[in-house]
C-alpha cells in the first residue's frame, strides 16, 4: 500500500526526470495520479474483504478430517469468498478475482502453518489455478491445479491426483486442454502416432496422455505447446526467443519421458540401466551395446535398453538410429545441416516407419544438446526450420508415450 505523500513524491520525480529529458512538462500527470490511488484503493479493498473473511470464516474454520473422506464440507469456510470472487472472475474483473484469491492463499496457508490447524485447501487452489491459465501463467496455472489435486488425496477425498476435479477429463485440467491446448497441437501429431502405430486414436487418449504427463508434475508439454501457439506470426526477437524455449523445453521432455520409461520399465534389467540416470544419448543409442566404442567385431553384442529388452528387440530402430547417430551428434554439422540430412538421408531403406521414427528420436537428441548448453534464438538453422522441428518433437514425445505404454514396456 501506498502512502498519499509516496504517491507524490513518486510523482514529482517522474516528472522532474521528464522535463530533464525533454524540457516539457510531463504529460497525463493527472492521470497517472489517479491510477496510482484507483490501484491503492482495489489493495486496501482486497485486504479488507480477505481480512475480514478471515475474521468470520477461516479462523473459526475447524480442521478436516482425513479419516471421513465423505462426511463433510471441506468448503465450508472457504465458499462465502469463492462464490462472490466466482461471479466477478465470470464477469470479466479477473484481475480482481485474481488478486482475491492470491491473498486468500496466502493468508489460509500462514493461518495453517502458524496454529496447526490442517484445512482442506483445495478449491482455493483450484481457483487460483484457473485465474494462472487466464493470464497466461500456464505453468503456474498447472502447478496450482496439481496442488489442489494433491488436497484430494492428502484427505483422502481420490486414490490419485487423476480422480480430482481439477485434473479430470470432465474439470479443470479437461475444460483447459480442450479450449486451450487441443487447438494448438498440429493435427500431424496425432496422425503420425496413428499412421505409425496402426491406431486411430482421438482427444479421449490425447487427454489421457496429457493428464499422465501433468499428473508427474512435468510442465514442459504444456509450455511448448501453447507458448508456441501465442507467438504465431511473431518474426522478432520475442517470437524467436519464446520458440527457442519452447523447442528447449520439449527436447528436454524427451529425455524425461524416456527416463520415466526406463525407471518404470517391465524388465527389471532396463530398469536397474537407469538407476544411475543416463544421459539422452546413452538412453538411445550406446546403452544398447555392451563394448562402448563399439566396433565391427562386437556391435552385434547388446545389452538391455529401452529399445532392446526381454519385451521387444527393436533392433531395426537401433540400426537405424546408428546409421544417423555420428552425422547428427557431430557438432561441426550445424542444426540446419542436420535437417538438410535428415530430408535426404535413408536410415532404414527395408522400413519407412522405422526411419521416420529414428530421425525424429535422432532430431530430439540433437535440439536437446541443441537448445540446453547455449541460447542462441537467432541462428539460421532454428529459426528457418523451427515449425518442423517442433512438430518432430512433438510426435517423437507423443509417439514414444503410446508405444511404450501399449507395447507393455512400462505402465505410463
Amino acid at each position: 500500500m501506498y502512502t498519499p505523500e509516496e504517491i507524490a513524491e513518486a510523482m514529482e520525480e517522474s516528472a522532474e526526470l521528464y522535463n530533464r529529458m525533454t524540457g516539457k512538462p510531463i504529460p497525463y500527470h493527472e492521470e497517472l495520479v489517479h491510477l496510482l490511488k484507483a490501484i491503492n484503493d482495489v489493495e486496501d479493498f482486497v485486504d479488507q474483504i480477505v481480512g475480514r473473511w478471515k475474521e468470520e470464516f477461516l479462523k473459526p474454520a475447524s480442521a478436516h478430517d482425513k479419516n471421513n473422506p465423505k462426511g463433510q464440507d471441506y468448503e465450508d469456510y472457504s465458499k462465502s469468498l469463492i462464490v462472490p470472487t466466482e461471479v466477478l472472475r465470470r464477469r470479466k474483473f479477473k484481475e480482481l478475482a485474481y488478486r482475491i484469491y492470491l491473498h486468500a492463499v496466502e493468508v489460509t496457508d500462514k493461518h495453517c502453518k502458524d496454529n496447526n490447524v490442517d484445512l482442506h485447501r483445495g478449491a482455493l487452489y483450484a481457483n487460483l489455478a484457473i485465474t494462472y491459465l487466464e493470464r497466461k501463467q500456464h505453468e503456474l496455472g498447472l502447478s496450482w491445479l496439481l496442488a489442489a489435486a494433491h488436497e484430494d488425496v492428502r484427505f483422502n477425498r481420490v486414490p490419485n491426483v487423476y480422480g480430482s476435479h481439477a485434473m479430470s477429463n470432465n474439470g479443470i485440467l479437461g475444460d483447459w486442454v480442450k479450449n486451450l491446448v487441443e487447438p494448438a497441437i498440429p493435427a500431424d501429431v496425432m496422425g503420425f502416432v496413428n499412421a505409425h502405430l496402426g491406431t486411430a486414436y482421438d482427444i479421449e487418449q490425447l487427454m489421457e496422455m496429457l493428464r499422465s504427463l501433468a499428473g508427474q508434475g512435468d510442465l514442459n508439454l504444456f509450455a511448448g505447446i501453447i507458448n508456441f501457439h501465442d507467438m504465431e506470426g511473431r518474426t522478432d526477437y520475442v517470437g524467436q526467443s519464446v520458440r527457442f524455449t519452447c523447442l528447449r523445453d520439449l527436447a528436454t521432455l524427451f529425455e524425461v519421458l524416456l527416463k520415466r520409461i526406463g525407471n518404470a520399465h517391465n524388465d527389471t534389467a532396463v530398469k536397474h540401466k537407469f538407476n544411475n540416470s543416463p544421459m539422452l544419448a546413452k538412453m538411445i543409442y550406446q546403452m544398447h551395446y555392451q563394448h562402448y566404442p563399439y566396433n565391427a567385431g562386437n556391435k552385434h553384442l547388446r545389452t538391455e535398453g529401452i529399445f532392446w529388452n526381454a519385451i521387444e528387440k527393436r533392433v531395426d530402430l537401433i540400426d537405424a538410429i546408428d546409421a544417423g547417430f555420428s552425422f547428427v551428434k557431430d557438432l561441426g554439422n550445424d542444426i540446419g545441416a542436420v535437417r538438410t540430412y535428415m530430408d535426404t538421408t535413408t536410415l532404414c531403406a527395408a522400413n519407412v516407419d522405422t526411419d521416420a521414427i529414428a530421425k525424429r528420436f535422432l532430431l530430439a537428441y540433437r535440439l536437446r544438446n541443441e537448445t540446453s548448453h547455449g541460447f542462441t534464438p537467432s541462428n539460421p538453422g532454428i529459426v528457418a526450420n523451427t515449425e518442423e522441428f517442433r512438430l518432430w518433437l512433438l510426435q517423437a514425445i507423443f509417439y514414444l508415450f503410446f508405444w511404450a505404454r501399449d507395447s507393455g514396456h512400462a505402465p505410463l
